[in-house]
Formats: C-alpha cells, structure tokens, sequence
C-alpha cells in the first residue's frame, strides 16, 4: 500500500511537471533572410479544402490569428490589410494524432505468493492512456519572393477544454512558445 502511495505521488508530480513545463518546439529558417525595416504582415489565404472540421475551422483560426497577431505586433511587426503592402506573409498548418503512452513499472518486490514460484520476482504493471497530440506550425514567407523564410511547430497534449476560455488560452501559450524561437536577423 505505502508502495502504491509513493507511485501515485510520483505520477501526479510528474503529470503537474509535463502541464507546467515548456512547450516543445522546433524551428528552421532562412539565414540569409533579415527583417525588413518596415516590417509588416499581413495572412496568407487559407486553401480551400479543410484537413478536419474539428481541429481546422472559424473558431480555432480566429483564435490563431489573434494569438499570432499579439506575438508579431510585440515583435515590431504592424498588421496590414494587403499582401502588396506586407513584408511578410503568415500562414498556419494544424492537425491532431492520436498517440499510446505506455508506462511500464515495478509494483512489487519479493516472494511471489503462490506454490509453484521460487525465489524472488517483479510483478510489473503496464499502464497504457491514450491521448490527442495537437501540432501547429506557422509559416512567414518573404512577400517580394514568396519563399518560406520562417517556421515555428509545437506538438503538445491537447487537454479536455471545458469552456472557450481554456481553448484560448491553450492557443495563446503555444503561439507564445513558438514565437519565442522567432529569431530574423
């Protein structure tokens, strides 16, 4: 029971670690890309066809957008209305998978209580969860050339929302964590 007690703690300290701790994220950009003194944004239109309703539709991309906007403008980046007068063009990618955490550990230690083991043994226990991975890359792409000169991805847990709320700000700490690799010279 002690044993089970000190399992539980150790996974719950490390379930608050995984939801405390920083987002994963990768980035990959264009060395030779500096930022324009005028620097200005502006999105690119999203393609017509959708990847799934669930994950990509009004209420999400108005959460990104708002969300990539703040980063940008704090970034020095003013927001236009037209490609012809941004510097740079945004655009965002987003999808989800479903994944398999398995955890496998010791539960127990010693005789086994039946007849027919001998000597000392490990019972092990298998934990399997299965989860929803959200995974959201941002593109800039340089206006004049149109060549992609930045990206940012993040690949987090997506969680249980229970209100918009949540939702937002789920979005607006993985845009933040991305934008926190945004590094034009």
């Amino acid at each position: 029971m002690n044993i089970m007690l000190r399992l539980c703690g150790v996974l719950l300290t490390t379930a608050v670690l995984n939801a405390c701790g920083a987002i994963p994220v990768s980035t990959d950009f264009d060395p030779e890309w500096h930022q324009p003194a005028s620097a200005t944004f502006a999105w690119l239109p999203k393609p017509a066809h959708s990847v799934d309703p669930m994950v990509d539709n009004d209420l999400v991309a108005a959460r990104i957008h708002r969300a990539v906007d703040e980063q940008l403008e704090a970034k020095g980046f003013t927001a236009t209305a037209s490609e012809a007068q941004a510097s740079v063009l945004v655009t965002y990618h987003i999808g989800e998978e479903e994944k398999l955490d398995i955890n496998t550990f010791h539960s127990n230690f010693g005789y086994y209580p039946c007849w027919h083991c001998w000597g000392p043994g490990f019972d092990n226990d298998v934990w399997v969860s299965q989860y929803t991975q959200g995974k959201l890359v941002i593109d800039v792409v340089d206006a004049q050339t149109k060549k992609l000169v930045w990206r940012g991805v993040a690949s987090r847990r997506v969680p249980d929302f229970k209100s918009p709320q949540e939702r937002d700000t789920y979005m607006r700490e993985t845009v933040a964590a991305i934008f926190k690799k945004f590094t034009p010279s």
